[in-house]
């Protein structure tokens, strides 16, 4: 019997042909993506953990405002891996937060995070507790929430 290492590689080859199949459907809906996206590989993902489509789109637009106005992108906003800013316990990831953007300009340091926000125009509890804990190991730096559900 082969491990899933033995035959992964060999699985992700051969996914573009299941496409049409019942297994290659069941794989597009436990990834979200359709069978060719997932058969690329992690490698060409850029940006870390992209989120849905409107909080990609949020993202990648205003990333493409920031360099539109001098800012260079440093960390996400579509383009490279996010900044990992990491908790108070060593060798744990618990506490540590991914800015969606990381951008410098003239010695400054913006980190821009992307997210929903309650129907009284806050960010969702979980958007409330990342900005909180960005601002507290980064004061010194510009912090900015943009919702990407903003009310209409």
């Amino acid at each position: 019997m082969l491990g899933l290492g033995e035959i992964g590689g060999a699985f992700l080859e051969g996914l573009p042909a299941l496409s049409n199949t019942k297994l290659g459907k069941s794989v597009a809906k436990l990834f979200g993506k359709n069978v060719d996206e997932v058969a690329k590989g992690a490698d060409d993902l850029k940006g870390g953990r992209l989120g849905g489509d409107g909080h990609r789109e949020a993202i990648i637009t205003k990333a493409d405002d920031l360099v539109s106005d001098g800012w260079e992108i440093t960390g996400g906003g579509g383009k490279v891996k996010e900044e990992y800013i990491p908790g108070p316990t060593k060798g744990t990831t618990k506490g540590s937060n991914y800015a969606d953007i990381t951008a410098t300009k003239d010695g400054n340091t913006l980190r821009v995070q992307v997210g929903k926000q309650t129907q009284s125009g806050q960010p969702v509890s979980r958007e409330r507790t990342n900005l909180v804990e960005i601002q507290k190991k980064k004061p010194n730096d510009l912090l900015e929430f943009l919702p990407y559900n903003k009310k209409k």
